[in-house]
Order: C-alpha cells, then structure tokens, then sequence
C-alpha cells in the first residue's frame, strides 16, 4: 500500500481565502509561508494515476510515463499570497523536498511542453475548485517524489498562476 499527498497550490491576488473548515496541512510538510488551504481532502483508499512524464491525453489523464498507485491519497490546494512567482512556490517545495529527504521522479519547469491543468480536472470538481488551475499552461509547475521508506509515501506538486476562468463562489 502506498500513501499520496498531491498538494495543488494556485495563486493570485483576486482570490481572497482562509483555512477551508476541517482542513490541515499534509503530515510533515510545510505549507508555503502565508499560504491558504482552499481545496482539502482527507486521507481516503483509492487509486491514482501519478505523472511520471508530460501528459499525451487530458480526459482521461494519460501521460508519457506514469505510475499507477492505491493507497491512501490525500489532497491539499492552496492559494498563495499576492505577488508569488510559479517559479518562487516551486524553489519552496524543491527546498521541502530536500528537508524531507524525498527522492524527485520528475519535474516539469519552466518552458517545458505539458500542460497538466486539464488533467486535474476530477480533483478540480470534488473540491470545487472551478477554473482556477486549467487556465494557464505556460505558467505551470509540477514536482513528483517520494520518500525512501519502504512502503513510501509519493509527493505530487502542482504550481500554477489564475490567468482566467471561473472562480468559485466561495471564494
């Protein structure tokens, strides 16, 4: 059995948040400073297919390389405060990494082709997330590991800027 923790992190300055009730952050891993929870799930069994490489089709999720897992799957989405760069919150959760001694699997930045966004699109509906993670391919961020344990936990992070869509009314 295997333990997931996707932490989606979206950000902008139009979006004002605080903690979604009931939610907490992912065991051992710290948020980005100023940070708030917008989208939570708690651990559940299921399975999830992890990006090991650009995804090849949105609906249903494909990707060049993946890893299918079940376990327990945690969510975590969070919108950062105004003015943070894709490329600052991803430097952050590279640094997590290295504090938690997990191994990176794959790490698209900057300029390079995918656009994960679409893919997210059944997480994006059970937390009620709207638009706010598909609506900008060439700002996107995403990081996968894992820890060294031998039933090991799997790390996916997704960075993107709101460019444009829907906002949920909530927030």
């Amino acid at each position: 059995m295997f333990r997931l923790t996707c932490a989606l992190i979206a950000f902008s300055a139009v979006i004002p948040a605080a903690d979604l009730a009931g939610s907490k952050d992912p065991p051992g891993m710290k948020r980005y400073e100023g940070s708030e929870i917008i989208g939570y799930r708690e651990p559940k069994f299921d399975e999830y297919l992890l990006p090991l490489g650009a995804p090849t089709s949105q609906s249903p999720p494909k990707y060049v390389k993946s890893l299918a897992i079940e376990g327990q799957v945690s969510r975590y989405a969070y919108v950062a405060p105004a003015g943070r760069t894709a490329t600052e919150l991803l430097r952050n959760y590279k640094l997590e990494f290295a504090r938690l001694g997990l191994e990176t699997l794959y790490e698209k930045g900057a300029g390079v082709p995918g656009w994960f966004g679409p893919t997210l699109d059944k997480i994006v509906v059970e937390d009620g997330l709207s638009q706010i993670l598909a609506y900008n391919e060439a700002d996107e961020r995403v990081l996968v590991g894992k820890s060294k344990a031998a039933k090991p936990t799997y790390y996916m992070v997704f960075v993107t800027s709101y460019r444009d869509g829907l906002i949920p009314d909530r927030l």
